[in-house]
């Protein structure tokens, strides 16, 4: 999790492959948004690899996925018309006590090699 006005810290976490999964929905100084680093050994990495021309999208607000009101985030490969999205569950900023931390809650991937839809409770 990152300040959103904090550049150099963007610079720092972009280095080391954190991408943005939850922002706020709106981008004032000292609101917080959270980071995910995925690891090279994950089907994200393998659809990455096998899709190289992806377009990263994130929602700014939450989405219906699954009966579930969640964030999305997501890679469009612009050829071959595959995507792979993931959901997420969590609030942006700090957690409270009636809140949870960031989880992945559910993934949706329709590539050549497979068609998965599910989701976690």
């Amino acid at each position: 999790m990152t300040d959103v006005s904090n550049s150099s810290a963007h610079r720092l976490y972009s280095k080391y492959g954190f991408i943005p999964v939850i922002l706020p929905q709106k981008i004032f100084k000292d609101r917080d948004m959270w980071l995910y680093r995925f690891s090279d050994e994950t089907f994200i990495k393998e659809f990455l690899n096998t899709h190289p021309f992806t377009r990263y999208s994130i929602s700014k607000r939450k989405v219906e996925y699954m009966d579930m009101k969640v964030y999305k985030i997501g890679w469009n490969d612009i050829l071959s018309q595959n995507h792979l999205y993931l959901y997420f569950k969590g609030l942006p900023g700090q957690p409270t006590e009636n809140s949870t931390m960031l989880r992945i809650t559910g993934v949706k991937n329709t590539s050549e090699k497979s068609r998965i839809s599910f989701k976690y409770s």
